[in-house]
């Protein structure tokens, strides 16, 4: 009897053992975030330095995003050379995330109301059309591009501003999405875009959509469907930091822990695999193997603000953001 106890007494702990293991694997593949994005933000300010070039709109929004002062920067310089090259409605809300991360009113900037010029670029069946003027990038002028709808959902969600016909512009997203559950940037094309699928997440996140929606449900599956061995994730067959980044960024803006079981893979999980991608000067490369890649460094450095902060960048610039109403001049375009 004795023996029978010691033998059930046994098994009872290898049991525990067993539930308590992949436990502690999955722990050990939790990182510290802060000390990797704190590198990553040295390089970035560190290869612009070298190069003796000016920042670009997307280096200006990663530091922001890691918390740091643009004050010292020439931003506005910056900023106005890309108002006078904009000509995509991406461009215009691009500028509106810039001028917002560096404290200023998109409002009112070189005269302009850029937030107003993306509201009154809602065309009426929800989408925001693909150029500033309203026009469209498509064979006979068709508006096809999914990327542009995204980025001035994005912006006007920043600055606090209120989107023409919010109901209609979520309905006209969610519209694209395909039969697997992923997005492309091109409406016209069906191929499946883990980069795309993941900027749509962002853009549902900022719409109020949530992990338990039928939309996010989707992607989540189609993402958990192309995922890697080692929790990465690839872009037209190829493995690299910046699908991993934007991938991190759209599960955290629809609530989803990009650390999670379901994500966690064999060999890591998302953000080990994106921070295999660090090189020792704390720049990121776009694929194993290769050099420091400065795109790779910004999308890696403000996917990992946006873990250290636990909210996407885009949301926390709009916290506190008194809101810009939708003027009258401002109704869909047909």
């Amino acid at each position: 009897m004795m023996i029978r106890r010691k033998t059930m007494a046994k098994i009872i702990i290898l049991v525990a053992l067993l539930l308590i293991l992949p436990m502690q694997a999955l722990a050990q593949t939790t990182v510290d975030i802060k000390p990797a994005m704190d590198r990553a933000t040295k390089a970035l300010t560190a290869s612009v330095k070298q190069s003796g070039t000016q920042f670009t709109t997307w280096s200006y929004l990663a530091l922001a995003a890691a918390g740091q002062n643009l004050a010292v920067y020439p931003v506005n310089q910056v900023c106005k050379q890309q108002l006078a090259s904009a000509q995509t409605t991406a461009d215009d809300s691009i500028l509106i995330l810039t001028l917002l991360a560096a404290g200023n009113d998109p409002a009112n900037f070189q005269g302009q109301n850029l937030i107003r010029k993306i509201q009154a670029n809602q065309l009426a069946n929800g989408k925001f059309a693909d150029n500033s003027d309203g026009s469209g990038q498509g064979d006979n002028d068709s508006q096809v591009l999914v990327n542009a709808h995204i980025w001035a959902i994005l912006a006007l969600h920043a600055a606090g501003a209120n989107i023409p016909d919010e109901a209609k512009a979520k309905k006209w997203l969610i519209d694209q999405q395909h039969k697997d559950g992923s997005f492309n940037w091109y409406t016209n094309e069906k191929t499946p875009d883990v980069d795309s699928t993941s900027m749509a997440l962002l853009a549902l996140g900022a719409l109020g959509e949530r992990k338990d929606s039928p939309v996010v449900q989707r992607a989540y599956a189609f993402l958990q469907s192309v995922q890697g061995p080692k929790g990465e994730f690839a872009s037209w067959g190829a493995v690299n930091a910046e699908s991993c980044a934007i991938a991190i960024r759209g599960l955290l803006a629809v609530g989803i822990n990009p650390i999670n079981e379901e994500l966690s893979k064999p060999g890591g999980n998302p953000v080990t695999a994106l921070l295999g991608f660090q090189l020792k000067d704390g720049s990121f490369a776009h694929m194993a193997g290769t050099g420091s890649n400065e795109m790779a460094t910004q999308h890696a450095l403000m996917a990992l603000a946006d873990l250290h902060y636990g909210k996407p960048f885009e949301q926390r610039l709009g916290e506190g953001k008194k809101p810009h109403p939708v003027p009258t001049s401002a109704t869909p375009k047909i």
